[in-house]
């Protein structure tokens, strides 16, 4: 991983905790390869990195939060708003609006990345793409190129693709996730501090791929149920209670389940989860069953 952002914030970990490049790098790397990280001349695996903060008594949630998070959530803060509150309009306003700032400077990462999420939430909510062909072709290659570096699935590309999947075909999101899969298992990151993140960037590839290829998307939810899940994971189990269900429901036409879980989610007051899920239900039933939602369908 190459990123000037986490050399530079480990360096000023590591001098506010008074500890040499030696003792720092002792056993995970050499003193040389450790400086060239922190100062963005040299490439670290989050193998190595995860290694590095364990070492050090480095929390890795906080290390991320202040590295990636100020970088990348503020900046979509106002549109994720927008799709939890359900504001369709604004919601579309927010993705036209950021696509006409990418085409203006479209070298500027940080807007590129509000259009493609602006995009993504839009379509997740409503079904409807309005992403050009052109931000289409640029995270493909984005996500190509990620695989093709072999280890270069840091936190902020993780995040990234959680977050623009709904916009990838299904055979593009089955790929990078898989590949995702892969390395997270490599690199041991289900013990790490990165867990959250990649579950989540997984499970949203799943959501996306029940819309595109319901083959696609079984292969990778049985994936991530092989994960060890710990008891902080109880967001991430129901929402794979809810893919299982969903998945259910489209092949057996089967509702107990989804009624049950949403029976679940009223007594635990997750008013905007429940309506978000029950969103997606919508959409799905347009989708393979060729018609409207109907409310009665519940009361089967």
């Amino acid at each position: 991983m190459r990123d000037e952002t986490y050399g530079k914030k480990f360096r000023r970990i590591r001098k506010l905790k008074r500890l040499s490049l030696v003792k720092a790098s002792t056993g995970v790397i050499s003193k040389s390869s450790l400086a060239r990280w922190e100062l963005g001349y040299d490439n670290l695996s989050w193998g190595n990195v995860l290694k590095l903060l364990d070492q050090n008594n480095i929390y890795p949630d906080e290390f991320i939060e202040n590295s990636e998070i100020s970088y990348l959530g503020v900046n979509i803060k106002k549109i994720q708003s927008a799709f939890v509150r359900g504001q369709t309009s604004l919601l579309k306003k927010y993705a036209l609006d950021a696509l006409k700032s990418c085409k203006l400077d479209p070298l500027n990462e940080k807007v590129f990345f509000k259009a493609a999420v602006a995009c993504d939430l839009y379509k997740k909510h409503t079904n409807k793409s309005i992403c050009p062909k052109r931000v289409q072709v640029k995270l493909r290659l984005y996500f190509s190129n990620i695989i093709a570096e072999n280890d270069y699935w840091n936190y902020k590309n993780i995040f990234f693709f959680k977050n623009v999947v709904m916009l990838l075909n299904g055979k593009e999101a089955y790929k990078f996730a898989y590949d995702l899969l892969d390395y997270a298992k490599q690199e041991n990151l289900e013990q790490s501090g990165f867990r959250h993140i990649v579950l989540q960037a997984l499970l949203e590839a799943t959501n996306a791929l029940i819309r595109k290829n319901i083959i696609y998307a079984k292969k990778i939810l049985f994936e991530v149920k092989s994960l060890i899940f710990s008891d902080y994971d109880s967001l991430e189990k129901i929402e794979i209670s809810f893919l299982d269900s969903a998945i259910k429901f489209i092949e057996e036409d089967e509702t107990a389940e989804l009624k049950a879980l949403y029976n679940v989610l009223d007594y635990l007051e997750m008013k905007d989860l429940k309506y978000h899920l029950e969103n997606n239900i919508m959409i799905l039933t347009k989708l393979y069953k060729n018609i409207e939602f109907d409310s009665q369908i519940w009361e089967k």
